[in-house]
């Protein structure tokens, strides 16, 4: 197997291409602007890895894992950036943008004098679920950017919105000065963020 450890780069009038490589060692050629080619290079070494959720290559740096659209882009992996004409090796900078979640909007219910049901459902719609918090902190969590989603690994969830500062879970919105180990649900319900359920141990 030949393996690959310098990109090469085909500059041509109108157009330029950064030379990329699987983990096979197949190349293939991703479209960029010219002006951004001396600072892919000096970024390192880029190679290609397959995205689940874009079902393609993505260009990929080796030793940051930054994407190159959002290396493009100015921002970190959390932020939802997209190809407008879907190829993902298309990384000119016409042809990126990125996904607004904060024009999504959590659907919510309003259960009592403290307590709000906020809906949430992962990238792929798959399954619709919930999650309580007090009432105090509907407007930290629902009058910001960002959309609250989740993912399951295994059998295990965690619930985040992707900011402009990156990504948030329910207890960075609720404690940002608190290690996570410090917090304890007291009826040991993952999905019940209310203030009457949180324990923080400061002896941690």
């Amino acid at each position: 197997m030949l393996k690959i450890t310098i990109n090469y780069f085909d500059i041509k009038i109108g157009e330029s291409y950064i030379n990329v490589s699987n983990k096979k060692g197949r190349l293939y050629k991703s479209k960029i602007d010219l002006k951004n080619v001396g600072p892919i290079k000096r970024d390192g070494f880029w190679h290609l890895t397959w995205s689940k959720e874009h079902n393609s290559y993505l260009v990929t740096n080796k030793k940051s894992k930054l994407k190159l659209q959002n290396f493009l882009l100015g921002v970190n992996n959390n932020v939802p950036v997209f190809h407008k004409n879907k190829d993902t090796l298309d990384n000119r900078l016409s042809n990126l943008y990125i996904y607004e979640e904060s024009n999504m909007k959590n659907h919510y219910e309003i259960l009592d004098n403290d307590s709000v049901k906020i809906y949430i459902s992962n990238r792929y719609k798959e399954q619709s679920l919930y999650f309580l918090i007090s009432r105090c902190d509907f407007d930290k969590f629902l009058n910001d950017f960002g959309y609250w989603t989740y993912e399951k690994n295994r059998n295990r969830y965690s619930i985040f919105k992707n900011t402009k500062n990156g990504k948030k879970t329910p207890l960075d919105i609720l404690f940002p000065k608190n290690n996570p180990d410090q917090i304890t649900k007291l009826n040991k319900n993952f999905f019940d963020f209310r203030r009457e359920n949180i324990k923080i141990n400061l002896n941690l």
